[in-house]
């Protein structure tokens, strides 16, 4: 086997974005993610982590999916899924481990998984430009999942969602004073749906790709107009 190499669900999902760049793609693996002048609002995590926690406090209490999942269809079952030292599967062709930390799994009235990514955000046009990393990872999961079910107990995959939570910031909702309770200010959120085609053709070709990448002892080029790289090279001038 050649020396394993790992990359996440995410990660590979980048390789399918329009105007991705192999060289960043290198540096972010190599720095494990962890790049300077970086922040991220710990806010989005946590929204994320209460609404998988309300579910799964939903189904314990009541053995059904809350109303605002109807859309989703009939859901019978709940699934914490694990992280990914544990939700992980190893293509020992490619010498790659693709791991995964899924948000939520359900189990549908075929009896078939439902596998849900949460997004903490709009669902506007503007998302198209994410879809193919989001489709990517998703069908990541499923990958996972369906060689692993026998670890896990998991049935068959038979469907792939994004569930967007959007804050409910205007209308009439806002100036009712139930939001307003003795010792906090409680915020709703609009839930949308949407479904992702199940199809996990273009994997193989991209862990192929992400290999290719990251076995290489040096960055790759850059992309032509590549705004990240452009950015690094002017830290580099400056500080050169």
């Amino acid at each position: 086997m050649k020396k394993e190499i790992r990359v996440s669900a995410k990660q590979l999902g980048e390789l399918a974005l329009r105007y991705h760049c192999r060289r960043c793609f290198w540096v972010k693996a190599k720095m494990k993610g962890k790049l300077p002048y970086q922040s991220f609002p710990g806010i989005f995590s946590s929204i994320d982590s209460y609404t998988k926690k309300a579910v799964l406090g939903w189904f314990k209490r009541h053995k059904e999916a809350p109303p605002w999942l109807k859309e989703l269809g009939e859901l019978k079952e709940c699934i914490d899924p694990p992280g990914f030292r544990k939700f992980f599967v190893d293509d020992e062709k490619i010498g790659i481990r693709l791991t995964g930390s899924p948000d939520i799994f359900f189990v549908r009235e075929d009896g078939k998984l439902l596998i849900v990514d949460y997004k903490t955000s709009k669902y506007t046009g503007g998302q198209q430009k994410l879809m193919p990393l989001y489709e990517v990872q998703l069908n990541a999961y499923a990958y996972i999942a369906s060689r692993v079910s026998k670890q896990f107990g998991y049935p068959e995959v038979g469907g792939l969602a994004l569930l967007y939570t959007e804050p409910v910031t205007e209308g009439e909702r806002i100036e009712s004073d139930g939001l307003h309770r003795d010792e906090h200010l409680a915020m709703e959120f609009k839930a949308t749906p949407v479904e992702i085609e199940h199809r996990e053709d273009r994997l193989l070709n991209l862990l192929d790709v992400a290999r290719s990448i990251l076995e290489s002892k040096e960055p790759p080029k850059s992309r032509h107009g590549c705004h990240e790289c452009e950015r690094v090279g002017k830290l580099a001038d400056l500080t050169g």
